[in-house]
C-alpha cells in the first residue's frame, strides 16, 4: 500500500478532475526525467566511446545516426530493466553498483594517473569489469551467479519471488 500513495490519495482526497490532471502530471515529471536520462547517457556514449575511441574520423551524419540506434537500444534496455525490476530500491542498487563498479575505477586512473591510462586500457578494463560483474550474478534480476566470490551469499526469495 505505501507504494501507491500519491495515486490513492489523489483519488481520494481530491475532485476527479484534480486526481486525474495530478496523475498526468506525475506520469508527465517522471517520463520527462527518463527522456532526459537516456538521452543524455547516449550522447555521451556517441560522444566519448564512439566519436573519440571507435570512428575518430566519423562525421556528424554518421555520429547523429549511431546517436538514434544508441537511443533505441538504451530505450529497450530502460524498458526490459524497469518490466523485470519491481522496486525502485533494486533499481538503485544496480545503478550504484554499475557505478562504483565500472566507472569508479576508470575515473581514479584519469585524475592520479593520467600519463598511465589509454583508449585501449580503458575498453580492456571495463569489459572486464562488466564481465566479471555479470558472472557475480544480480539477485534483483534474479540470475544466480557464476563466479562466487568470497564472502558471497545466495539470496533469499519469499513467496512472491522478491528478495
Amino acid at each position: 500500500w505505501y507504494q501507491r500513495r500519491v495515486r490513492v490519495t489523489l483519488l481520494n482526497l481530491t475532485p476527479p478532475a484534480d486526481a486525474f490532471i495530478g496523475l498526468g502530471a506525475v506520469s508527465a515529471a517522471v517520463m520527462s526525467s527518463t527522456d532526459s536520462s537516456i538521452l543524455g547517457v547516449s550522447t555521451m556514449f556517441t560522444r566519448n566511446v564512439f566519436c573519440n575511441v571507435i570512428y575518430r574520423k566519423a562525421s556528424d551524419r554518421v555520429s547523429l545516426w549511431f546517436l538514434r540506434g544508441t537511443v533505441i537500444v538504451n530505450t529497450v534496455i530502460a524498458m526490459l530493466i524497469a518490466i523485470f525490476v519491481k522496486s525502485v530500491y533494486g533499481l538503485y542498487l544496480i545503478c550504484s553498483d554499475l557505478v562504483f563498479i565500472l566507472l569508479f575505477p576508470h575515473l581514479c586512473l584519469v585524475v592520479w594517473f593520467p600519463k598511465m591510462t589509454n583508449k585501449y586500457g580503458m575498453i580492456a578494463g571495463f569489459g572486464t569489469a562488466f564481465f566479471l560483474r555479470v558472472l557475480a550474478g544480480e539477485p534483483v534480476l534474479k540470475y544466480n551467479a557464476v563466479l562466487k566470490y568470497p564472502y558471497y551469499t545466495e539470496p533469499t526469495y519469499d513467496a512472491n519471488g522478491d528478495i
